[in-house]
C-alpha cells in the first residue's frame, strides 16, 4: 500500500491526524528501523534491552519524525529519520551509562539462580545469625520509638554500652533515678516484645 504514495504524502496525510497513515509509514520502514537497531542490540544487551525494547525506541523516533519532519527541511525524510532514529539510541545509551543507572543495571536479584540452582536469598535464608541480629534490631527500633524522648535516650544509651554514671551525666539525673527508669524500660520490653 505505502508504494502508491511518497513520505510527503504520507507525512501531510499523518498530520490530518489518521492513524490509518501512520500504519502505511510504519509498514514503509520497519525493515529501516529493524536494520539500524539490529546494529545497536550488542550494546544494549547489557543494559537488558531485547530487540524488542529496541524496535519500540525506533517506532518511537518514526513517530517524532513524522509529527516535526516538514518539507522546508534540507535532507531527505529517510535521512532525517534515519538520524532521528540513532539520536534516540544514542541518547537511551547515554541515560543508561550514567553512573546513577550502572548501579541499577549491574544489581544482582535476590530471585537469579547460581549454578547449583539456589537463589541468593536462599542463601540469606540459611543464615540464621544474620536475620536474627536484624530482626532484634527492628525489635529493638520499634520499641525505642514508643517510649518518650528522655526514656528513648536512657534506653539506647544503656542498650549501646554506656554505664550509669555516663547515663546520669548526660541527662542531668541522679544514678539511682536512671538505674530504676532502666529496670521499667528492660521490664516494658521483655513484655512488649
Amino acid at each position: 500500500m505505502y508504494r502508491n504514495f511518497n513520505d510527503y504524502e504520507i507525512i501531510y496525510m499523518i498530520s490530518e491526524n489518521n492513524s490509518d497513515n501512520f500504519k502505511i509509514l510504519y509498514e514503509k520502514y520497519q525493515p529501516l528501523i529493524y536494520k539500524i537497531v539490529n546494529n545497536y542490540k550488542d550494546i544494549f544487551k547489557k543494559y537488558g534491552y531485547d530487540i524488542d525494547d529496541l524496535m519500540q525506541l525506533g517506532y518511537i523516533a518514526l513517530y517524532k519524525s513524522s509529527n516535526y519532519y516538514s518539507e522546508n527541511k534540507t535532507s531527505r525524510f529517510i535521512s532525517y529519520l534515519k538520524t532521528i532514529i540513532r539520536n534516540t539510541l544514542l541518547n537511551e545509551i547515554k541515560i543508561n551509562s550514567s553512573n546513577k543507572r550502572i548501579i541499577l543495571n549491574n544489581a544482582i536479584s535476590y530471585d537469579k539462580k547460581d549454578n547449583n540452582n539456589n537463589s541468593y536469598l536462599d542463601y540469606i535464608k540459611d543464615n540464621k545469625d544474620y536475620f536474627s541480629y536484624y530482626e532484634e534490631k527492628r525489635k529493638f527500633i520499634y520499641f525505642k520509638n514508643t517510649l518518650d524522648y528522655n526514656n528513648a535516650g536512657i534506653f539506647e544509651m544503656y542498650y549501646n554500652g554506656y554505664t550509669i554514671t555516663e547515663i546520669s551525666k548526660m541527662f542531668s539525673e541522679k544514678p539511682k533515678v536512671i538505674i530504676n527508669k532502666i529496670k521499667k524500660i528492660r521490664k516494658k520490653y521483655q513484655n512488649d516484645t
